[in-house]
């Protein structure tokens, strides 16, 4: 299954909801460029689903808790479970990707199996947290090519299209963990769950009076602390961050809501409709107003070439 998707559905807790696939095989297949997201970069999050991802035309960076990549035109990532990260684009160009992800299951099949138990579990708990590709290494190349063949296979979904899909999955695992070597044993850091419990936090209570002091009291420590933190993962400080999640909020209600600009302003913190004006056309580069036609003005155009077919 193929998709194109610009923006990341979070629960209470920060991590992702979306979802892949059927049941029966939860896997997805995304195309996109990073610039179409909310604010232009998909914002910090995580899934329990693996995910693989290569980019085809500009510049983006890939930021973790404790590390980062810059990636060039045809270099990817393969990321682990349960793993923030965070993408940015480097470049005003365009930054088209393709990315798979899905969940273990669709390679190790039922849990228990030998499958599950010898390779896919141990990969998933101790394997490294995220693995930078590109095609100047043998192996890397080799993981980019079984990725093209996958993609595509979930973009036609030719007749025993899942099973393509699984054997280069399977080969990408066995791939990376002969690679182990030369990852660092994967480990949640303190910072990582830290910095976890602050974003959870501040999903749940975004639509309050929010200060830094709530924010580092969610993780239990300074505010010195919370603020190092911001600023060495996020790259920010938490109360911009908090602004760009509460701006990207709003822009989500007012895509799939018709409430007034001053309920959505009211239920994202905003105590000033004037404000949120502001800090919405600071970040988003229009007024609510403005975004909201034009969000409506292209559905419209897409759903009218769509009944024209």
């Amino acid at each position: 299954m193929l998709s194109t998707v610009n923006t990341i559905p979070l629960n209470d807790e920060g991590k992702e909801i979306m979802k892949r696939g059927t049941p029966g095989f939860p896997c997805n297949a995304y195309i996109g460029d990073i610039h179409n997201y909310i604010g232009g970069e998909i914002s910090l999050h995580w899934h329990s689903e693996l995910e693989m991802f290569v980019l085809d035309e500009g510049m983006v960076q890939i930021i973790f808790a404790d590390h980062s990549y810059v990636l060039q035109p045809g270099e990817g990532y393969f990321v682990n479970s349960d793993v923030l990260h965070r993408i940015i684009c480097n470049t005003d160009q365009p930054c088209r990707y393709r990315s798979i992800v899905f969940d273990q299951s669709v390679i190790s099949g039922r849990t228990g199996s030998v499958f599950d138990e010898k390779y896919v579990s141990p990969f998933v708990k101790g394997g490294a947290s995220s693995w930078a590709l590109n095609q100047r290494d043998a192996g890397s190349a080799a993981v980019i090519s079984l990725f093209n063949a996958a993609f595509y296979a979930c973009e036609l979904e030719p007749k025993g299209y899942e099973f393509t899909v699984r054997d280069a999955m399977s080969k990408i695992i066995m791939l990376l963990n002969g690679h182990k070597e030369k990852q660092a044993v994967r480990v949640e850091t303190m910072q990582e769950q830290r910095l976890k419990q602050m974003l959870n936090w501040i999903d749940e209570h975004y639509m309050d009076k929010v200060t830094v002091e709530h924010i580092a009291d969610a993780a239990g420590i300074c505010v010195r602390e919370c603020q190092r933190t911001f600023a060495t993962v996020i790259q920010d400080t938490p109360t911009r961050y908090l602004m760009r999640r509460r701006i990207a909020i709003a822009a989500d209600m007012l895509k799939s809501s018709n409430a007034a600009n001053s309920e959505i302003c009211a239920q994202c913190g905003f105590e000033s409709q004037s404000y949120f004006t502001k800090q919405f056309r600071l970040i988003m580069g229009v007024t609510p107003k403005q975004y909201q036609r034009n969000v409506r003005t292209n559905w419209q155009t897409v759903t009218g070439s769509i009944h024209d077919i």
